[in-house]
């Protein structure tokens, strides 16, 4: 049941991506990707996810990573309105299962007391907390012992276990051994899951310091011509950051000075003037620009973003165009229909879905090995982007127009990167009208990365055949016929 599968997920658990979505189609190589919200390498699959997953399916994980995260922030501030109110509980809590535990090892654990909390090895007391307060046994000390809360908690268990078999009416070890189970037993202040903290959580903590200081540090209260007072910028300070693309503040106009800043007055620059001096939009827009890199072939043209339409459709057909059945050239015919049939529809293209499509057209028989060469086992392009617009939109194909509006729309998001309010006022300050709002919230969860190689220029570059005079583009031409462009 996909409401299972989810729920492993919501608990931080491996899920199966097939499973919690059976209405998604997956290829062969991904029907049993798995993946965990807890995982160290999350953020790296979350790009792979966008590509296997429509877009209803990716923003329903992105909901079920919400609620995963929200269940660890209850559980760090066990209920309490301050984390320093929660770090207290769990210090004490750590302090008294630290307590039980060794009273058990004392009075039970036959000479492995020294060794779970006097010595650094591997998965015991010491190693799980990183320090050793005992010079007893100094020579067997290991540092860089492994030391995972899972192998801690599993020795423990299996050393309690064996000591339970002589005192089977101690609760002292149900209790540690329940604990265990609920995964409660000895938290620890600095572990992984202070990732999922908000930044609002501490910063509703300052808030109430400072409204504490306030009390017998009267300048707090003072405020500045504009009604600004130092609590206030304390906190405005505290929430800040210069977003990257700013980069250095000071500009004297000198080429020596790496800057791009464009300001709309000088003057000094802090937390609560910034938006009055800087103006962010075109500064935004000047990082991307000197960043970009040349077009291979025309040195003062920009390239395109990597997942524009264009240029995906260029790699496509790059690819494409050198594909051979049985030894012969793919007919043109063929091939525009590939193109439509498939790579138009799938978000991969594999050798045996296009095995199953040559069957399907009839142009080989079942039983009969189709010979397929020219690409390297799998298509390795794809036309992602135009996949995602046809669900955004509704629609089986892409019209001139809607074309239009998805590049302009990827290039905003590959300036913009991670500032998706700027893209999405970008995008309802021109397409408002065209566009629903819920239309305009899933273009701005997908993420738009990287740049190509080529731009626009030498792709609808025109050139007159030789023999026809007639005029076709360099990607007319690709489309037209079998052949391709070297990329430089």
């Amino acid at each position: 049941m996909p409401e299972a599968e989810m729920l492993k997920l919501i608990c931080g658990l491996k899920g199966t991506l097939s499973k919690a979505f059976p209405e998604v189609s997956f290829d062969d190589d991904h029907k049993k990707y798995s993946v965990s919200f807890r995982e160290g390498i999350y953020e790296e699959k979350d790009m792979e996810m966008q590509s296997l997953l429509d877009e209803e399916a990716y923003e329903t994980m992105q909901l079920l990573k919400q609620m995963h995260d929200w269940g660890l922030l209850a559980n760090i501030m066990q209920g309490e309105q301050y984390l320093s109110d929660a770090r207290i509980k769990t210090y004490e809590k750590h302090a008294y299962d630290l307590g039980v535990l060794k009273k058990i090892y004392k009075e039970h654990g036959e000479g492995r007391y020294n060794k779970m909390f006097r010595i650094i090895e591997d998965h015991n007391y010491s190693a799980y907390v990183g320090s050793v307060n005992s010079d007893k046994e100094s020579g067997k000390e290991r540092r860089g012992a492994k030391n995972d809360r899972d192998g801690f908690y599993k020795r423990i268990q299996k050393e309690l276990q064996e000591m339970k078999k002589n005192a089977p009416e101690d609760k002292r070890i149900a209790y540690v051994l329940d604990e265990i189970v609920k995964e409660t037993f000895m938290p620890k202040q600095l572990t992984s899951a202070n990732g999922v903290i908000p930044y609002q959580v501490h910063q509703k903590e300052l808030r109430k310091i400072l409204e504490n200081a306030e009390q017998y540090l009267p300048f707090l209260k003072e405020k500045d011509e504009k009604g600004l007072s130092n609590t206030e910028k304390i906190l405005e300070l505290f929430a800040f950051k210069i977003p990257y693309y700013i980069g250095p503040l000071y500009n004297n106009g000198s080429a020596v000075h790496n800057v791009w800043v464009c300001r709309k007055e000088s003057g000094k620059v802090f937390p609560w003037n910034f938006e009055d001096k800087i103006d962010v939009k075109a500064t935004s827009e000047a990082f991307i620009q000197r960043m970009l890199k040349h077009c291979t072939y025309l040195q003062s043209e920009y390239v395109l973003p990597k997942n524009s339409l264009l240029y995906e459709k260029f790699m496509v057909l790059n690819e494409l165009n050198s594909l051979k059945i049985n030894g012969m050239a793919i007919d043109i015919g063929l091939k525009q229909d590939i193109y439509h049939d498939l790579f138009c529809k799938e978000k991969k293209v594999t050798a045996k879905k296009l095995h199953d499509y040559l069957i399907l057209r009839g142009l080989a028989p079942k039983k009969t090995e189709i010979m397929l060469s020219g690409i390297d086992g799998d298509f390795k392009n794809a036309l992602h982007s135009y996949i995602r617009f046809c669900e955004i939109l509704a629609v089986e194909r892409l019209s001139y127009e809607q074309e239009q509006i998805a590049e302009k729309i990827i290039y905003w998001a590959t300036i913009y990167g991670e500032s998706r309010d700027f893209l999405r006022e970008r995008i309802k300050e021109h397409y408002g009208d065209v566009l629903t709002d819920k239309q305009i919230k899933r273009i701005c969860g997908i993420r738009f990365r990287d740049w190509g190689r080529l731009s626009r220029a030498v792709l609808t570059m025109e050139g007159a055949d030789r023999k026809t005079g007639e005029v076709l583009t360099i990607i007319n031409r690709m489309w037209s016929e079998n052949v391709n462009l070297t990329i430089i």
